[in-house]
């Protein structure tokens, strides 16, 4: 019989939540063609204007999930954080044009928060924050970089802030320009109508939000004397030596970033299609390169796919 000492809490509710993840992924895969199909022909019917809006709370509500099976209350308490002060700091932007300049939600994205910020913005900080640091995770992890020193976190910080800004960049002419979901005031100088205050209260913001992650959860090496990946996770905060769907965050990251891209390109915003188009480039080329070395020298290259490590392959 396995004694309670042997039980390990974080498997037992990984275990419990995976078929939720999936479930929630696979409806996420099967309307990705059709929002890509959506926004190329401008086929959205009248009825499902609202529908971004839904989908930004089922990709945040994945992100959200993923931290706290991963990383439990820790992971829990940083998705509350970021949706928390990310809605704070949205209703102050709003009703007084601090830190992101002067702009106001529009109804197409459905319930406002206190009628001013829609429900589903912090839902979409929740997707976008998270998303960027498993894209600087798995860099970091491909260059062998798992040390927790305070350069590396305040590295990963960076990372974290500059991939959520370039997520931004791709984000608002489709959103404000496009689809309407918010307005911005004119500005003389602006990219498509953004003022520039805008990207680097995200920069910032993104950088906040990464801080306040890796405080929380800091990612450690996990010393192989510990008995069980619950006391390596929970009481020492190191990283949980095969985390459950290591993957999901960077393809969260990547394929919305995809469909904003082509949403873009598609309206004539060539700035900003082309700007998400070398993240994207960079990003693939840094997933292929090992493998095309490996079937080059004859070697599997299996360590350097978007996750980290071997658990990409167990989870």
């Amino acid at each position: 019989m396995q004694g309670f000492g042997s039980i390990d809490p974080v498997g037992v509710v990984q275990s419990s939540v995976k078929p939720v993840l999936l479930s929630l992924f696979a409806m996420y895969v099967y309307l990705f063609p059709w929002s890509l199909l959506v926004v190329i022909f401008g086929l959205m019917p009248a009825w499902g204007a609202s529908m971004g809006g839904v989908m930004l709370m089922v990709q945040g509500t994945m992100l959200a999930i993923w931290l706290a099976a991963n990383y439990a209350w820790r992971g829990a308490l940083a998705a509350v954080l970021i949706f928390v002060l990310s809605w704070g700091v949205e209703h102050l932007g709003v009703t007084t044009g601090f830190p992101f300049g002067s702009y106001s939600y529009s109804d197409v994205l459905g319930l406002k928060l206190f009628g001013v910020v829609p429900l589903a913005v912090p839902f979409a900080w929740v997707l976008v924050i998270p998303a960027a640091i498993g894209v600087t995770e798995w860099l970091f992890h491909r260059e062998g970089n798992t040390a927790s020193s305070s350069a590396h976190v305040v590295m990963k910080v960076l990372g974290v802030a500059s991939l959520a800004l370039l997520m931004d960049v791709a984000i608002e002419p489709v959103a404000a320009d496009i689809h309407g979901y918010w307005v911005w005031q004119p500005v003389e100088s602006a990219f498509y109508g953004v003022p520039a205050e805008n990207f680097v209260a995200w920069w910032v913001l993104g950088a906040i939000f990464a801080a306040i992650f890796y405080a929380l959860v800091p990612r450690t090496v996990t010393p192989d004397f510990l008995p069980t990946r619950w006391q390596g996770s929970f009481w020492r905060r190191a990283p949980l030596t095969r985390p459950l769907c290591a993957w999901l965050p960077a393809t969260m990251y990547m394929s919305t970033l995809l469909l904003l891209s082509v949403t873009n390109l598609v309206h004539g915003k060539i700035g900003a299609a082309a700007i998400g188009a070398l993240v994207l480039g960079f990003l693939l080329m840094v997933w292929a390169e090992p493998r095309a070395v490996g079937w080059i020298i004859g070697t599997p290259q299996t360590g350097a796919g978007i996750g980290h490590g071997r658990s990409e392959a167990e989870s």
